[in-house]
Protein backbone atom coordinates (compact mmCIF):
# COMPACT_ATOMS: atom_id res chain seq x y z
CA UNK A 1 0.00 0.00 0.00
CA UNK A 2 0.94 3.65 -0.11
CA UNK A 3 -0.33 5.73 2.80
CA UNK A 4 2.03 8.72 2.80
CA UNK A 5 4.12 10.55 0.24
CA UNK A 6 5.83 13.88 -0.44
CA UNK A 7 6.15 16.73 -2.91
CA UNK A 8 8.89 18.75 -1.26
CA UNK A 9 9.98 21.19 -4.00
CA UNK A 10 7.16 22.92 -5.90
CA UNK A 11 9.51 24.69 -8.32
CA UNK A 12 11.27 21.47 -9.23
CA UNK A 13 7.91 19.75 -9.61
CA UNK A 14 6.77 22.33 -12.14
CA UNK A 15 10.07 22.11 -14.04
CA UNK A 16 9.84 18.31 -14.22
CA UNK A 17 6.46 18.44 -15.98
CA UNK A 18 6.59 21.30 -18.51
CA UNK A 19 3.65 19.87 -20.44
CA UNK A 20 1.33 20.43 -17.46
CA UNK A 21 -0.32 23.74 -16.55
CA UNK A 22 -0.05 24.69 -12.88
CA UNK A 23 -2.83 27.19 -12.23
CA UNK A 24 -4.94 28.27 -9.27
CA UNK A 25 -4.09 26.53 -6.01
CA UNK A 26 -1.70 24.20 -7.83
CA UNK A 27 0.54 27.14 -8.69
CA UNK A 28 0.87 28.18 -5.04
CA UNK A 29 1.45 24.86 -3.32
CA UNK A 30 3.86 24.94 -0.37
CA UNK A 31 6.40 22.15 0.08
CA UNK A 32 4.69 19.01 1.35
CA UNK A 33 6.70 16.49 3.36
CA UNK A 34 3.99 14.24 4.82
CA UNK A 35 0.99 14.02 2.50
CA UNK A 36 -1.72 11.87 4.06
CA UNK A 37 -5.12 10.49 2.99
CA UNK A 38 -8.11 12.86 2.99
CA UNK A 39 -5.80 15.78 2.17
CA UNK A 40 -5.63 17.78 -1.09
CA UNK A 41 -3.07 16.42 -3.55
CA UNK A 42 -1.81 17.60 -6.94
CA UNK A 43 -3.03 15.51 -9.85
CA UNK A 44 -3.76 15.63 -13.59
CA UNK A 45 -6.91 14.12 -15.12
CA UNK A 46 -6.90 12.25 -18.42
CA UNK A 47 -9.18 14.83 -20.04
CA UNK A 48 -6.60 16.25 -22.44
CA UNK A 49 -6.37 19.58 -20.63
CA UNK A 50 -3.02 18.80 -18.93
CA UNK A 51 -4.12 20.94 -15.99
CA UNK A 52 -2.71 20.27 -12.53
CA UNK A 53 -5.38 20.58 -9.88
CA UNK A 54 -6.10 19.68 -6.30
CA UNK A 55 -7.96 16.44 -5.69
CA UNK A 56 -8.84 14.82 -2.37
CA UNK A 57 -6.89 11.63 -1.72
CA UNK A 58 -9.43 8.88 -1.08
CA UNK A 59 -11.64 7.89 -3.99
CA UNK A 60 -15.41 8.05 -3.55
CA UNK A 61 -17.26 6.22 -6.37
CA UNK A 62 -20.23 8.09 -7.80
CA UNK A 63 -22.60 5.30 -6.76
CA UNK A 64 -21.43 5.11 -3.15
CA UNK A 65 -23.64 6.29 -0.31
CA UNK A 66 -20.98 5.60 2.32
CA UNK A 67 -19.48 8.97 3.38
CA UNK A 68 -16.46 7.19 4.84
CA UNK A 69 -15.59 5.00 1.87
CA UNK A 70 -12.87 7.40 0.70
CA UNK A 71 -10.80 6.58 3.77
CA UNK A 72 -10.73 2.96 2.60
CA UNK A 73 -10.01 3.63 -1.07
CA UNK A 74 -6.68 5.45 -0.91
CA UNK A 75 -5.09 2.62 -2.93
CA UNK A 76 -6.27 0.37 -5.77
CA UNK A 77 -4.52 -2.89 -6.67
CA UNK A 78 -3.35 -2.90 -10.29
CA UNK A 79 -4.13 -6.58 -10.70
CA UNK A 80 -7.86 -6.22 -9.95
CA UNK A 81 -8.78 -2.75 -11.26
CA UNK A 82 -10.92 -4.17 -14.06
CA UNK A 83 -12.81 -6.43 -11.63
CA UNK A 84 -13.61 -4.18 -8.68
CA UNK A 85 -16.83 -2.15 -8.96
CA UNK A 86 -15.18 0.80 -7.21
CA UNK A 87 -12.47 1.07 -9.87
CA UNK A 88 -13.70 -0.64 -13.03
CA UNK A 89 -15.36 2.37 -14.68
CA UNK A 90 -12.65 4.77 -13.53
CA UNK A 91 -10.02 2.58 -15.17
CA UNK A 92 -11.90 2.88 -18.45
CA UNK A 93 -12.61 6.61 -18.38
CA UNK A 94 -11.06 8.42 -15.41
CA UNK A 95 -7.34 7.88 -14.99
CA UNK A 96 -5.01 10.44 -13.46
CA UNK A 97 -1.41 11.06 -12.44
CA UNK A 98 -0.51 12.25 -8.94
CA UNK A 99 2.68 14.33 -8.70
CA UNK A 100 5.26 13.44 -6.06
CA UNK A 101 8.96 13.15 -5.28
CA UNK A 102 8.98 10.38 -2.67
CA UNK A 103 6.85 7.94 -0.71
CA UNK A 104 7.06 6.23 2.67
CA UNK A 105 6.58 2.73 3.99
CA UNK A 106 7.04 1.45 7.53
CA UNK A 107 9.12 -1.40 8.89
CA UNK A 108 9.05 -2.15 12.61
CA UNK A 109 7.06 1.08 13.06
CA UNK A 110 9.91 3.08 11.53
CA UNK A 111 9.47 4.91 8.25
CA UNK A 112 11.58 4.48 5.14
CA UNK A 113 11.58 7.08 2.37
CA UNK A 114 11.77 5.91 -1.23
CA UNK A 115 12.75 8.25 -4.06
CA UNK A 116 14.18 8.03 -7.53
CA UNK A 117 17.97 7.74 -7.48
CA UNK A 118 18.40 11.29 -8.79
CA UNK A 119 15.55 12.53 -6.56
CA UNK A 120 13.67 14.06 -9.48
CA UNK A 121 9.87 14.30 -9.23
CA UNK A 122 7.67 11.61 -10.73
CA UNK A 123 4.01 10.66 -11.18
CA UNK A 124 1.96 7.92 -9.56
CA UNK A 125 -0.70 6.15 -11.60
CA UNK A 126 -4.11 7.01 -10.19
CA UNK A 127 -7.86 6.95 -10.78
CA UNK A 128 -10.29 9.76 -10.13
CA UNK A 129 -13.99 10.36 -9.61
CA UNK A 130 -15.88 13.67 -9.81
CA UNK A 131 -17.19 15.15 -6.60
CA UNK A 132 -19.61 17.94 -5.75
CA UNK A 133 -18.66 21.41 -6.88
CA UNK A 134 -16.51 20.27 -9.80
CA UNK A 135 -13.74 18.79 -7.68
CA UNK A 136 -12.51 15.22 -7.64
CA UNK A 137 -11.37 12.43 -5.37
CA UNK A 138 -8.58 10.04 -6.31
CA UNK A 139 -6.73 6.87 -5.44
CA UNK A 140 -3.16 5.66 -6.05
CA UNK A 141 -2.69 2.43 -8.00
CA UNK A 142 -0.34 -0.08 -6.38
CA UNK A 143 1.55 -3.10 -7.69
CA UNK A 144 3.83 -5.78 -6.32
CA UNK A 145 6.91 -4.29 -4.66
CA UNK A 146 10.22 -4.26 -6.48
CA UNK A 147 13.40 -5.64 -4.93
CA UNK A 148 14.19 -2.38 -3.12
CA UNK A 149 10.78 -1.90 -1.50
CA UNK A 150 10.02 -5.57 -0.81
CA UNK A 151 12.06 -5.87 2.43
CA UNK A 152 9.87 -3.11 3.88
CA UNK A 153 6.47 -3.77 2.27
CA UNK A 154 4.99 -6.20 -0.23
CA UNK A 155 3.26 -3.48 -2.27
CA UNK A 156 4.38 -0.18 -3.76
CA UNK A 157 2.70 2.66 -5.67
CA UNK A 158 2.94 2.47 -9.44
CA UNK A 159 5.49 5.09 -10.51
CA UNK A 160 4.82 5.84 -14.15
CA UNK A 161 7.93 5.60 -16.30
CA UNK A 162 8.48 8.61 -18.57
CA UNK A 163 7.17 6.71 -21.58
CA UNK A 164 4.11 5.50 -19.65
CA UNK A 165 2.77 8.88 -18.55
CA UNK A 166 1.26 9.92 -21.89
CA UNK A 167 -0.59 6.65 -22.60
CA UNK A 168 -1.89 6.48 -19.02
CA UNK A 169 -3.36 9.97 -19.44
CA UNK A 170 -4.88 9.20 -22.86
CA UNK A 171 -8.54 10.16 -23.17
CA UNK A 172 -9.37 6.81 -24.76
CA UNK A 173 -9.93 3.46 -23.08
CA UNK A 174 -6.83 1.28 -22.63
CA UNK A 175 -6.65 -2.33 -23.75
CA UNK A 176 -6.04 -4.82 -20.88
CA UNK A 177 -2.58 -5.62 -22.27
CA UNK A 178 -1.66 -1.92 -22.21
CA UNK A 179 -2.89 -1.55 -18.64
CA UNK A 180 -0.73 -4.49 -17.56
CA UNK A 181 2.27 -3.08 -19.42
CA UNK A 182 1.99 0.38 -17.86
CA UNK A 183 1.33 -0.70 -14.27
CA UNK A 184 4.63 -2.40 -13.50
CA UNK A 185 7.00 -2.09 -10.51
CA UNK A 186 9.57 0.64 -11.09
CA UNK A 187 13.17 -0.36 -11.78
CA UNK A 188 14.78 -0.80 -8.32
CA UNK A 189 18.19 0.17 -9.71
CA UNK A 190 16.76 3.62 -10.50
CA UNK A 191 15.54 4.18 -6.93
CA UNK A 192 17.02 4.69 -3.49
CA UNK A 193 15.82 4.20 0.09
CA UNK A 194 16.79 5.83 3.36
CA UNK A 195 15.58 6.16 6.91
CA UNK A 196 13.10 8.91 7.73
CA UNK A 197 11.89 10.39 11.00
CA UNK A 198 9.27 8.75 13.18
CA UNK A 199 7.62 12.18 13.27
CA UNK A 200 5.92 10.91 10.11
CA UNK A 201 3.76 8.72 12.35
CA UNK A 202 1.66 11.82 13.02
CA UNK A 203 -0.27 12.57 9.81
CA UNK A 204 -0.75 16.16 10.99
CA UNK A 205 2.99 16.83 11.12
CA UNK A 206 4.30 18.26 7.83
CA UNK A 207 7.75 19.76 8.22
CA UNK A 208 11.11 19.25 6.51
CA UNK A 209 12.67 17.51 9.51
CA UNK A 210 10.65 14.36 8.74
CA UNK A 211 13.25 13.67 6.04
CA UNK A 212 15.94 13.19 8.67
CA UNK A 213 16.04 10.16 11.00
CA UNK A 214 17.05 12.37 13.93
CA UNK A 215 14.90 10.81 16.62
CA UNK A 216 16.86 9.22 19.48
CA UNK A 217 14.77 6.06 19.15
CA UNK A 218 15.46 5.74 15.41
CA UNK A 219 18.11 3.24 14.38
CA UNK A 220 19.45 2.54 10.93
CA UNK A 221 17.47 0.16 8.76
CA UNK A 222 20.49 -0.83 6.73
CA UNK A 223 19.87 1.07 3.50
Amino acid sequence: MCGRYSATNPARLRAAFPRFRFGGNAANQPPRYNIAPAQPVLAVRNDGANAVEEMVWGLVPAWSRDPNIGSKLINARAETLAEKPAFREALRRRRCALLADGFYEWRAKRPVRFTLADERPFAFAGLWEPSAGGGATCTIVTCEANALVRPVHGRMPVILADEALEPWLATTELAPADVARLLQPYDPAAMRARDASTRLNDARYDNADVLQPGDPVQTTLGF
